[in-house]
């Protein structure tokens, strides 16, 4: 996306984007455009239980601005690059893996010897956030921000989000892999995407 590759720091979140306490871990990692306006940054947040929150939230959360993105030349109205099938895989797995098993940490050292209280449900989201307020009269879709052409043909000629919801007991991580790839899948059939034709 022509961005720099010099990674900075992982800081805390400012308190209108994610508490810092006893019950709350919240930090983010940032990568400047254009403008040094943040282009790409990255969101980890965990919560414990109280008494309105029965469950412990992980949460990882990644965000593009194609405005912020180095243009290159470009328009607003042209073109922006697409994220690819196996940029969400990739993406999908590293934020269920760390979620499952490295966000805990925040609060306690061996979570694997703590007890379920019952099966995780683990939730996939991919939204164009800005579909319906037009940037320089331009209306971008799930569909230009990324290539879903693999899943097959949409039925629909705006998608704005895709979302699946996946209830299960823990998942080792070397199957995290296999289960992301069903679940993609599964989440575009139920946004109306036809399944590739066969070329035989």
């Amino acid at each position: 996306m022509g961005l720099s590759t010099e990674i900075g720091s992982w800081e805390r979140t400012p308190s209108d984007e994610g508490y810092n306490d006893q019950r709350f871990a919240s930090y983010r990692l940032r990568l400047a455009g254009e403008s040094e306006r943040t282009a790409l940054a990255l969101w980890a947040r965990f919560q414990l239980p109280d008494g309105l929150q029965p469950t412990i939230v992980a949460l990882v959360d990644l965000r593009i601005d194609v405005t912020a993105l180095p243009s290159s030349g470009r328009t607003p109205s042209d073109a922006v690059p697409r994220l690819s099938l196996n940029d969400l895989h990739s993406f999908f797995t590293a934020a269920w893996t760390t979620a499952h098993h490295d966000l805990p940490l925040a609060a306690t050292a061996k979570p694997q010897d703590q007890a379920p209280a019952g099966p995780a449900i683990t939730e996939l989201h991919l939204q164009a956030e800005h579909a319906n307020t037009p940037t320089h009269g331009h209306i971008r879709h799930l569909q230009e921000l990324i290539d879903l052409t693999t899943l097959g043909a949409p039925t629909r000629d705006s998608l704005p989000r895709m979302s699946i919801a996946l209830t299960s007991a823990s998942v080792p991580p070397m199957q995290v892999d296999d289960l992301v790839s069903d679940a993609l899948r599964h989440m575009a059939a139920g946004f109306g995407f036809l399944e590739p034709e066969d070329d035989a």
